[in-house]
């Protein structure tokens, strides 16, 4: 898996995950979490940390996509990635909620980024 691939498989992944979050359906969230979180390993053993692949997503359009790169970008850029997330908790939606949770859990020091 090249760069591309990873960042096309992670914004498909992301977008799926934020649409089935979105329409309160759970199988099509979690079959897209799943996706999600193996490529990001995929990419991790072949290559090492994705760093530099997921801090452009952080200004993508799609807010589910912002989320979620930023939640991988916490280690990487803390201040760029709060800042996301604090952009996109103030959406209405599950999306918003969940960016927000994802903040406090982090601010709290309880997160486990997968």
């Amino acid at each position: 898996m090249n760069a591309s691939e990873f960042s096309d498989a992670f914004i498909s992944a992301a977008r799926s995950h934020g649409d089935g979050s979105e329409i309160g359906n759970s199988t099509l969230a979690n079959q897209s979490y799943d996706k999600l979180i193996n490529v990001v390993h995929k990419y991790r053993l072949k290559y090492g940390p994705e760093r530099e692949l997921v801090l452009p997503l952080l200004s993508h359009e799609n807010s589910s996509i912002r989320t979620w790169a930023a939640l991988f970008s916490l280690p990487i850029d803390e201040k760029l990635a709060i800042h996301t997330l604090s952009s996109v908790s103030k959406e209405p939606g599950i999306i918003g909620f969940s960016a927000k949770i994802t903040l406090a859990e982090w601010n709290r020091g309880v997160l486990k980024i997968p």
